[in-house]
């Protein structure tokens, strides 16, 4: 009994609170805390002694803020956060196995595995990661772990000029008392815009009459991946000459075409051969700062066969 009344009051104290802990635990057990993105649970489940999970992302937004060009990738490191509500201290006294197998169903602490995967992607994208999973330990007490991987995106030929929204998905799931999780995270990204058009007409060399009109007809269809502002310039312009284009301006949506008339007059006296160059300007729509623009030449030649026979 000496012995007994020799020890410190302080280790009997610490013996009746585990045990009151314990008691609690087995035999009225709590809902501490629900996991923080589970779907609504039945009366028994939400009763069930459970923590729970937690998950943050860190990157850096302004990559995707700039325009991505097509057929290139872009890279974006993510790093990513991990942590519970496991009170380590009520366990202090407790051997490892026996905590692990409270908490876990084994007697050694698990792995937990961190799933990556993209929602709502288009077929106009590749979307991947350097890893998928992510393998880190369980941490307690709220201490964190943190893991690496690197998004990458490269839009394809196809890929529209405009903002699209993707879900980053990061889950995990549940292992014995600890709930897993489900996080999503919303990123916009926006292909460059690719001013590209398709010219085409019958036949860019004509013997012309002088003094009589000569039309062309000319097709342009909008091949970019953008709504498109197309403009026609008349280029090496004599004075001489009469000529016009219509329409002088137009807009077209992807795929779309269009038709433009060119009209010359050449003058009475025309001898020989005269050439003219068309310029197409293919700006986007609506107008942007620092998008690309383009110009698609068209060389016409026009000759008098009577002229060039003599």
């Amino acid at each position: 009994m000496e012995e007994f009344s020799s020890m410190p009051r302080e280790f009997f104290k610490k013996i009746i609170i585990l045990s009151l802990i314990f008691s609690l635990i087995i035999f009225n057990p709590l809902s501490i805390s629900k996991a923080s993105t589970q779907s609504p649970k039945t009366v028994e489940e939400e009763n069930r002694f459970s923590f729970n999970s937690y998950v943050e992302l860190e990157y850096d937004s302004n990559i995707l803020n700039k325009e991505l060009n097509l057929e290139q990738s872009v890279a974006m490191p993510i790093t990513i956060t991990y942590w519970t509500d496991i009170p380590n201290h009520i366990f202090k006294f407790i051997p490892p196995s026996v905590q692990n197998i409270f908490l876990f169903n084994q007697p050694t602490k698990p792995f937990h595995t961190i799933e990556l995967s993209i929602e709502n992607d288009p077929f106009w994208v590749d979307i991947s990661f350097s890893s998928s999973k992510l393998i880190i330990p369980i941490p307690l007490d709220s201490s964190k772990v943190k893991a690496e991987t690197v998004l990458y995106i490269t839009p394809s030929k196809q890929a529209p000029a405009e903002s699209y929204l993707i879900e980053l998905k990061t889950s995990c799931e549940p292992i014995g008392k600890l709930n897993g999780f489900t996080y999503y995270e919303s990123l916009f990204f926006t292909p460059k815009f690719v001013p590209l058009i398709d010219i085409s007409t019958e036949n860019q060399i004509l013997n012309v009459t002088p003094n009589e009109p000569q039309n062309i007809n000319i097709t342009v269809t909008n091949l970019g991946n953008k709504k498109a502002r197309i403009t026609p310039i008349i280029l090496n312009k004599r004075p001489e000459w009469s000529s016009v284009i219509n329409p002088h301006q137009i807009e077209l949506e992807q795929l779309e075409s269009t038709n433009f008339m060119f009209s010359i007059y050449p003058p009475y006296d025309f001898k020989g051969y005269n050439t003219f160059q068309l310029v197409f300007e293919v700006e986007v729509i609506p107008l942007e700062q620092d998008s690309p623009t383009q110009s698609y030449p068209i060389n016409f030649i026009f000759y008098h066969s009577d002229q060039i026979k003599g």
